[in-house]
């Protein structure tokens, strides 16, 4: 009789244990939910930070208990300006654009690349008679100067024996760049998806494509100010989260991504699977991306754009915690 009691005791407790694990799941769920981030991103309309667009269209952003907010900007420039502004709270741009302004700014702060790159282009006007890089000299060439396009331009022009001052440089904007050509204000341009499709779409035959960023590749990063993680650390974790499952959305649905990449930036499908092939989107902090920072910190230093005299030390510009919270091995500077 009394080890039937104990044994009911015993099951009553463990009863009692497993009811009471419900409740706290549920409540900790409930918490969860009831205490969604606001968080505001800026990001230009193109393929290097879709990862941004692609978490909030889909309602990754949403299941890492984010409420998003994605505001369209012309460039990577400009998105980070607006953040360095406190307009948003994270933006995204080339890593060139983040060794430039940190230059100016120890605030910046880089989370983690959205992507690898090799989609930059020289475009240039058949009637301008370029059929090689060294005939850009003399050349009106358009460019955003500010972005990574500034640093890969100059890059080819010394690849080729040619100077900065051989050139012409016509600051304009990406979204401007296919009037350029077509209305013959300049000899050529360079630029990025989707732009480069549009401009092909538009001026077909008149035009001749040269490789923009020959023997280098580039990142495309995600900025924010360290004032603003250092209030919202729980919020930048929460973001890699949505990030991550964003990533493993893009490998896991190929044609689904390549649909939802023709409809967001107005191009055919078998156009989108072309420029993929060019595209890495990798939430992650590669050694390669600090390489990549100083080559492009002597390049500014040498063209007189830098503040700092002596050699950065990126690392302090990192932001190691919330990626390794989330994804360790996608961390590999070393640090």
């Amino acid at each position: 009789m009394k080890t039937k009691l104990y044994l009911a005791v015993i099951a009553i407790i463990i009863l009692l244990y497993i009811v009471f694990q419900i409740d706290k799941e549920t409540k900790s769920q409930t918490a969860t939910i009831g205490s969604v981030k606001k968080v505001t991103f800026a990001a230009s309309k193109t393929f290097s930070p879709a990862p941004i667009w692609i978490a909030k269209d889909l309602g990754f952003f949403k299941q890492a208990g984010i409420d998003a907010e994605v505001i369209n900007y012309s460039s990577g420039k400009t998105t980070t300006e607006a953040m360095l502004k406190d307009e948003v709270d994270i933006s995204a741009s080339a890593e060139f654009l983040a060794v430039k302004k940190y230059s100016k700014n120890k605030e910046l702060r880089i989370l983690s690349t959205s992507a690898f790159v090799h989609q930059i282009k020289l475009l240039t006007l058949n009637a301008s008679k370029i059929s090689k890089i060294s005939d850009l000299k003399g050349k009106r060439i358009g460019v955003r100067i500010g972005t990574n396009g500034e640093f890969f331009l100059s890059r080819l022009l010394t690849l080729n024996n040619l100077q900065n001052n051989d050139i012409s440089w016509i600051n304009i904007s990406p979204q401007d760049k296919a009037d350029a050509m077509a209305e013959g204000t300049v000899d050529g341009v360079i630029t990025w998806p989707p732009f480069v499709q549009h401009i092909q779409e538009r001026l077909a035959d008149k035009i001749s494509v040269f490789d923009g960023q020959p023997g280098q590749d580039y990142y495309y990063v995600l900025l924010t100010k360290n004032s603003w993680y250092e209030n919202n650390k729980d919020t930048a974790v929460r973001v890699m989260q949505a990030l991550k499952m964003t990533e493993e959305w893009i490998f896991q649905e190929p044609e689904k991504s390549t649909q939802y990449f023709a409809k967001k930036f107005e191009l055919e499908p078998d156009k989108v699977s072309e420029v993929l092939k060019r595209y890495r989107f990798s939430i992650s902090l590669p050694q390669t991306l600090i390489t990549a920072m100083e080559a492009e910190t002597r390049w500014l230093q040498k063209e007189k754009q830098a503040q700092d005299k002596q050699a950065v030390n990126y690392l302090d510009m990192i932001l190691f915690e919330p990626l390794l919270k989330v994804s360790p091995a996608d961390v590999t500077i070393v640090h």
